[in-house]
């Protein structure tokens, strides 16, 4: 994610830009995160080397209902098992979406015995963008296909993908134990096929922002009257579900009687149900003379897949 800030003191302007990865082991020991480098006006900065030192992730029996773990390595191969006393499911919320829309995809582990001993899981190797959602932690039972079964969530995520074509997420594993008197075994989840659709090229504009879903705008100016040179918040929120983290920036119509910095990106979202929320944008308007002008216009396009077209929005 990235975020840009700018003040104006005294008639001096600074600005900072602020960049955030993140990032995850693959395997433990010492690793080195080299320099980053930024270039301007022909002159090179860079940060500091950071040492990290990888632990190795637990593999310690904990209760199931609790117990899962993403590390790739945790799972050995040995020979797979297909029982209908022991099996996991995977699903997901659409089979046909677009270009960026969100996807809900869940694990289920589905089990004959009331308890187990340790569960360890892996996710799948999915070739696109993946937000973790809230799990359920609490143990149902189910009928299925005639016979009930004690369920419970293992895994959830949003998928965002951005290449039109078909994408395949392939099978979960999983490894149980069912008692300390059983051998652990390893299952699979089925695998799942999407259909994704590009996104409709007819009266798309250039500056598409890349928002897919359904979206409100709306402003917040602290005053009506304005003096020279002196800057003025406006407040512009965008609430709503989906990928909401791809929009960087507003549209803005120029205005040479202006002067517009954008001053500030935060974020209010949740991971639930689905990804939601808010992302706050604070932009600096100066006016270069006096007299009465209208603000410059603030603005968005987002897609929505239930009308299946570009929507323009202002507050």
């Amino acid at each position: 994610s990235s975020a840009q800030s700018y003040q104006l003191i005294n008639g001096q302007f600074s600005a900072s830009h602020i960049k955030t990865f993140v990032l995850r082991p693959k395997k433990e020991g010492r690793i080195t995160i080299p320099p980053a480098t930024i270039r301007n006006a022909g002159k090179s900065f860079k940060t500091q080397a950071i040492n990290i030192t990888i632990a190795a992730g637990s593999t310690n029996p904990a209760p199931a209902q609790n117990a899962t773990a993403t590390n790739p390595s945790a799972i050995k191969p040995p020979q797979k098992t297909q029982s209908k006393e022991l099996f996991l499911v995977a699903n997901s919320s659409k089979k046909t979406a677009y270009v960026g829309e969100e996807i809900i995809y869940k694990t289920h582990l589905f089990r004959r015995f009331s308890a187990i001993e340790k569960l360890l899981f892996q996710e799948p190797k999915i070739t696109a963008l993946t937000e973790k959602l809230k799990r359920d932690p609490q143990t149902y039972t189910q009928n299925h296909q005639g016979r009930n079964y004690y369920v419970q969530e293992i895994d959830k995520r949003a998928l965002f993908s951005y290449q039109p074509g078909y994408m395949r997420i392939p099978p979960a594993l999983s490894e149980v134990q069912i008692s300390f008197f059983y051998q652990n075994q390893v299952i699979e989840s089925n695998p799942i096929d999407i259909k994704i659709l590009p996104l409709p090229d007819e009266n798309k504009p250039k500056a598409f922002s890349g928002l897919v879903g359904e979206f409100t705008l709306d402003m917040d100016v602290d005053t009506s009257t304005l003096i020279e040179n002196k800057p003025l918040a406006i407040r512009l929120k965008v609430t709503g579900g989906g990928n909401i983290k791809q929009l960087k920036e507003l549209y803005v119509d120029s205005d040479p009687k202006f002067k517009i910095y954008k001053s500030d990106t935060t974020d209010h979202i949740t991971y639930e149900q689905s990804v939601k929320g808010t992302r706050h944008f604070e932009y600096i308007v100066v006016p270069k003379e006096a007299g009465d002008f209208q603000l410059p216009s603030f603005s968005i396009n987002y897609f929505s897949p239930q009308t299946k077209a570009v929507s323009l929005l202002a507050p």
